[in-house]
């Protein structure tokens, strides 16, 4: 996760302790003795939760409770006291607190309850990214959905390629969106006003599939001609899925098509002239395709001059919970998803990407049950096997990422904000080959 806990506790000694614990579980944690001072760090794009004794001086945890809230109702706040008290545990309950818990804390509940909260939180700020981001009716940002910086990658990716009319090879797991990618590619390129012709190659019937991408010479005067897909896609774009499906002898003929912009008809004689943009996917490593036979190296090389990488949904945090979202919307009355719902969408992988979250939308909006006792207990990470170098490993990586980010690149206010010394981040952005971006 990449979000902060901030701790908020006049007494030094618990504090620590509790600091030592959220570190060991992998949560950055920043301590204050006063509750004043995680106010001026906090706002409504602020990724934590504030975890507060409830007696202090000055400003108790109840009142925090209350000017957090006007800072942003959503940021949640998790109430801790040394002196056991029911009513004024209720009331902070009613004022919207995330949980409430005695001292001695049990660690390893609170830190459950961090995550979870954590997770939300993430889910939440990205929603609100994203409310933002459609209302500026840009194209990339109504197709491509999603805030999480792979994401956000991608629609640079895409951004920078539509000024372009170069071919652009796209890769991805099945259902990863790879024809969404295309098509928000072929939305803002200038050929947006023609056609987007899609062809799945692995669905051509093997017989006739030079027949069906190239078309049929009529030379009897019968009527016999058949107007292929290249020729359909005419001044506009072809997208040819899961390429690596198609005959040797065909991949020849494209090749000659992205070299020469023509071709001829089965039966025919003469060239046909095309003016178009081809976009081909493929769902398994066309270097390994290549490399065990199955697609020519030089069509290869002429298509990976640009490519682009469709990020599975694991790969996108927070935005599993926005893409489900937007999937519910779609149905008739759409229901809510309540914190438990979110928790269950957040742990899972989603093997099936984007089309499994797709359908387990629909499923959930008849009332049928989604994800029962998936994950529960432990997060993706922890479901594939990962040792917790590992976790940590991914949770460094993705604080980096993400403050890279934010400070567009600005490698100074990625230092003072994570509190390290120049050498330490350069070693660490080298460790895991993270660029300025």
């Amino acid at each position: 996760m990449s979000g902060t806990v901030f701790l908020v506790d006049d007494d030094p000694v618990f504090r620590e302790s509790l600091e030592q614990s959220f570190e060991l579980a992998a949560l950055a944690v920043q301590g204050y003795a006063q509750p004043h001072s995680v106010l001026a760090n906090i706002n409504d794009d602020t990724l934590g939760v504030i975890v507060s004794d409830v007696r202090m001086p000055k400003l108790t945890g109840e009142q925090l409770l209350t000017r957090v809230a006007e800072i942003d109702a959503a940021m949640p706040v998790i109430l801790l006291t040394g002196h056991g008290d029911v009513p004024m545990a209720v009331r902070s309950l009613q004022a919207g607190a995330f949980a409430f818990y005695e001292k001695p804390v049990d660690a390893k509940a609170l830190i459950k309850d961090c995550q979870r909260a954590m997770a939300l939180r993430e889910a939440e700020v990205a929603r609100r990214r994203l409310a933002r981001q459609l209302q500026g009716r840009d194209r990339l940002f109504t197709q491509v959905l999603g805030s999480s910086p792979k994401v956000q990658a991608l629609r640079r990716h895409l951004s920078a390629l539509g000024g372009t009319d170069t071919d652009v090879l796209i890769s991805g797991e099945t259902g990863a969106g790879k024809e969404v990618a295309a098509r928000a590619l072929h939305s803002i390129s200038a050929r947006s006003m023609q056609p987007f012709v899609p062809v799945n190659c692995a669905s051509l019937d093997g017989a006739d599939i030079n027949e069906q991408l190239f078309g049929i010479e009529d030379q009897s005067g019968l009527g016999a001609s058949l107007v292929g897909v290249f020729e359909r896609a005419d001044k506009g774009t072809l997208f040819l899925d899961e390429i690596e499906s198609m005959p040797m002898d065909t991949q020849g003929r494209l090749l000659r098509i992205l070299e020469e912009r023509r071709f001829r008809r089965v039966g025919g004689q003469s060239y046909v002239a095309v003016n178009l943009r081809v976009m081909a996917a493929a769902k398994t490593d066309l270097h390994a395709a290549m490399e065990s036979g199955t697609v020519r190296p030089d069509l290869y090389y002429r298509l990976s001059a640009s490519q682009v990488r469709v990020p599975p949904v694991r790969e996108r945090g927070a935005d599993r919970v926005v893409l489900f979202e937007h999937f519910l919307s779609e149905t008739d009355d759409p229901p809510g998803l309540s914190p438990e719902d979110m928790t269950r969408i957040l742990r899972y992988d989603w093997p099936g990407n984007v089309r499994e979250i797709r359908n387990a939308a629909g499923q959930f909006a008849l009332g049928l049950p989604v994800l029962e006792g998936q994950g529960e207990g432990q997060t993706a990470a922890q479901a594939s096997g990962q040792d917790l170098a590992g976790q940590v490993a991914d949770f460094e990586r993705s604080v980096l990422e993400k403050e890279l980010h934010l400070a567009q690149g600005d490698l100074k206010r990625v230092m003072e904000r994570l509190g390290l010394p120049r050498k330490t981040l350069a070693d660490k952005l080298a460790k895991y080959n993270l660029r300025q971006r």
